[in-house]
């Protein structure tokens, strides 16, 4: 709902395209932007939310392609759905609990440079005007308050891109934002903030507080 408020209020006599979906992560963002680009050309502008950068895909042996971070929630609901079979869940559980032991601040610096790379090169090599935050749902809100120091060395495009940070108003049941983040997300693009690392630092504190407050210890759905 945010990129079709800011599409109206900035540009609306053009093209307006959502290459966005529910439960994607930073990879599958990056791929869907580079499949556009080769199948329909550059957008003009690009307005991006990043969501939790700690996983990352994987195709199974039925050639589905899901996220391994460390929520089990949607690895249980492909199986209820019989999407995928026992040996792929069982496949995908390990998975994401060996993805909990492996990653560390280092892997997270790594991993969050190596996307963002790949975000900048696809926007320089066509043009493309980037802004960018960080999404504001439970899962987002964690990894990055506990990875800050992953974020803080980040290239200047990407600072310069950087809009600030929107404090979290709510969720609704599947701790997607609710309208009144969707908002606060909008505002962000209309009334952008320059790059300021102890500002981002400060307000992901907050965000992570109310997450505490709201969540108390369950702050992922559905993680176990």
């Amino acid at each position: 709902r945010w990129s079709a408020l800011v599409h109206t209020a900035l540009h609306p006599d053009q093209p307006y395209i959502a290459l966005g979906s529910v439960a994607v992560g930073l990879p599958t963002m990056v791929r869907r932007l580079y499949a556009y680009i080769q199948n329909f050309g550059a957008p003009k502008y690009l307005y991006m939310t990043v969501p939790r950068f700690d996983g990352y895909e994987y195709v199974n042996k039925s050639g589905k392609c899901y996220n391994v971070s460390s929520r089990v929630g949607s690895a249980k609901f492909c199986k209820s759905a019989d999407i995928v079979d026992d040996d792929e869940l069982n496949t995908w559980i390990m998975q994401l609990n060996a993805n909990r032991g492996l990653n560390n601040i280092h892997n997270m610096q790594y991993m969050i440079e190596e996307r963002f790379a790949f975000i900048e090169t696809l926007c320089k090599a066509h043009n493309i005007e980037l802004k960018w935050t960080f999404n504001p749902s439970d899962a987002a809100i964690v990894v990055l308050y506990k990875n800050l120091p992953a974020i803080k060395d980040i290239s200047k495009f990407m600072k310069d891109s950087f809009v600030g940070l929107p404090i979290a108003k709510d969720h609704v049941f599947d701790r997607s934002i609710d309208w009144r983040t969707h908002r606060e997300v909008c505002d962000k693009f209309l009334n952008r903030e320059t790059w300021d690392y102890d500002v981002l630092c400060s307000k992901a504190e907050t965000n992570y507080k109310w997450l505490e407050e709201k969540y108390v210890t369950d702050l992922i759905k559905t993680e176990t």
